[in-house]
């Protein structure tokens, strides 16, 4: 030892000699003091597994993204997707006295993120809606790549305190991409907190106030039109009695919060491009669009069968960027029509017997079993 002490200041500066023997008796220390609790201390925490985290799925509060829309058509101007401070999609709350609020939950094709702001079905639901003299705010919390587990989750730790009226679920697609890969859901429920939770959330926290940090924060996560979400397939049936128990579930958690429940199908085109997402079968898509009839009729809850009305009179829905961009996420001009179409159900099913009968007293008064 005094060798290694004597060849070290022959070496190094006394500072820096002097920083090595504390570090070196400092770690010296510890050992033997965690030899000493190891050998007369019961440690109860030994085998025990870390806190598992719940990731909510939605969108960062106050996000302000500008999207380019290029790949869909060239001169198309961006759009942006802003959320505020509750992750709702701008615009959320439009009144602050509001006769309706309506939550809208799903995937990419809800949120619908490259569609103009003005024209996201859930913002024009609540333009087509004016007209009929009613104050509706209409709260997007939809997030590409969400499953309807997913929803169920966003419902339950989220949506329910802004105490919605009707709550609008729209899921298939993204579902037969987890159940190809994941038959129980399992990759959306809790996992470990690890160091890669750490890591993101301080790259997040550090994006506020740098620049730098930001731009490859924006270029590690950033998705294009055409990115996937990692739905790989696998051999076997899809697993479809997953997803109906989740929309029962989904009924009933709405029901229980005296929230009025609404399904409706997802519709796709047949044809593809380079933006149709890999995981996308039209087969599965109408065998999960037919669950989700069959439990509308189960469960006595409104249906808004959108693919039957795409098909039926939007004639030009297999065009190629005019109802959808990709065979399976809207258009401005699709996303403007099918929100007409959701605005008449919803007004037509819901609202106006509701005004017929009592007035707009209606949260008192609706029976919600």
């Amino acid at each position: 030892m005094k060798l290694s002490v004597k060849f070290l200041r022959k070496k190094l500066p006394r500072s820096w000699v002097n920083i090595l023997l504390l570090i070196g008796s400092t770690v010296i220390g510890l050992l033997l003091v965690e030899s000493s609790f190891r050998a007369l201390w019961h440690n109860p925490y030994r085998d025990e597994k870390p806190d598992h985290l719940l990731k909510l799925p939605i969108h960062h509060p106050l996000t302000d993204y500008i999207i380019s829309r290029r790949l869909i058509t060239e001169d198309l101007p961006p759009t942006r997707l802003r959320t505020d401070d509750r992750s709702y999609i701008i615009p959320s709350k439009q009144y602050k006295d509001a006769d309706y609020t309506i939550a809208f939950l799903g995937g990419s094709t809800t949120a619908c993120t490259a569609v103009a702001e003005s024209l996201r079905f859930h913002t024009y639901v609540s333009t087509v809606l004016k007209q009929h003299g009613l104050r509706v705010n209409a709260l997007n919390i939809a997030r590409a790549g969400n499953s309807v587990h997913d929803a169920l989750n966003i419902l339950l730790n989220h949506v329910i305190l802004d105490n919605p009226d009707i709550a609008v679920l729209m899921h298939a697609c993204n579902d037969i991409g987890v159940l190809k890969k994941d038959p129980v859901y399992r990759s959306r429920m809790g996992e470990p907190v690890n160091i890669i939770h750490q890591m993101k959330w301080l790259g997040q926290m550090l994006s506020n106030h740098s620049w730098i940090v930001a731009f490859i924060r924006y270029r590690l996560t950033h998705r294009s039109l055409t990115a996937g979400f990692g739905f790989s397939p696998r051999e076997g049936n899809v697993p479809e009695e997953q997803f109906r128990n989740r929309l029962r579930a989904f009924i009933s958690l709405c029901r229980s919060f005296e929230m009025i429940p609404v399904l409706m199908t997802q519709p796709a085109a047949t044809f593809k491009n380079k933006m149709t997402p890999d995981w996308l079968d039209l087969g599965l898509q109408d065998q999960f669009n037919q669950v989700i009839r069959e439990m509308g009729r189960e469960e006595n809850v409104l249906v808004i069968d959108l693919i039957r009305y795409v098909r039926k009179e939007l004639l030009e829905f297999n065009k190629p960027s005019k109802v959808f961009y990709d065979g399976l996420h809207f258009t401005d001009y699709g996303s403007m029509k099918c929100a007409e179409y959701i605005s008449e159900i919803i007004y037509r099913e819901i609202i106006n017997p509701g005004l017929e009968t009592m007035g707009r007293n209606r949260r008192n008064n609706w029976n919600f079993e």
